[in-house]
């Protein structure tokens, strides 16, 4: 129950943790979009990012994992060009001998994997989704408990301190 509650209110660190391992464990172009947005904007937002990061930093993780899924169907294939580089190629193409590769570590530093978007080798689609579908589930979960503590819809109030300590100022004078 403690660990529970100490979760509950850290969740904004352990969300900043899943960007990191994200971006650790897939090391591609897709995945460093998190750990650039929270160190570049939610770190440095005081008190707290506002729900808009929130919303936007879910869309993009529901959009990547959308691609990846796309990019699982048999319809799209990589194939290697006359210069050995992999490239992504359509159904007519798939079923031609140069089409049939087997990963390799050279393959890694290919531009679809350095893009984020390649064919996984195990047949199960979400040991490729892992850290991309944790980071969505402790988003939505970073959602509801500051929703619950009525963080979510709270508007910064920096702003309209300043502009009536200003305004309270000037009726002084």
């Amino acid at each position: 129950r403690a660990v529970l509650h100490i979760c509950n209110s850290h969740t904004q660190m352990i969300v900043c943790a899943l960007f990191v391992l994200n971006a650790i464990f897939y090391a591609n172009v897709l995945s460093l979009v998190y750990p650039i947005s929270m160190f570049a904007y939610a770190l440095l937002e005081y008190p707290r990012p506002s729900k808009h990061y929130w919303i936007l930093c879910i869309a993009y993780t529901n959009i990547v994992i959308c691609i990846k899924f796309i990019f699982q169907i048999s319809i799209f294939c990589l194939c290697s060009n006359s210069a050995g580089n992999l490239v992504y190629a359509v159904q007519n193409r798939c079923m031609e001998e140069e089409c049939k590769y087997t990963l390799s570590s050279d393959k890694r530093l290919t531009l679809p994997y350095e893009i984020g978007v390649y064919k996984y080798d195990s047949p199960w689609f979400l040991e490729g989704i892992f850290w991309d579908l944790t980071v969505l589930l402790v988003l939505e979960w970073h959602r509801y408990v500051t929703s619950v503590k009525g963080y979510w819809d709270l508007l910064p109030v920096r702003r309209n301190l300043y502009e009536n300590n200003v305004a309270f100022r000037k009726e002084w004078k």
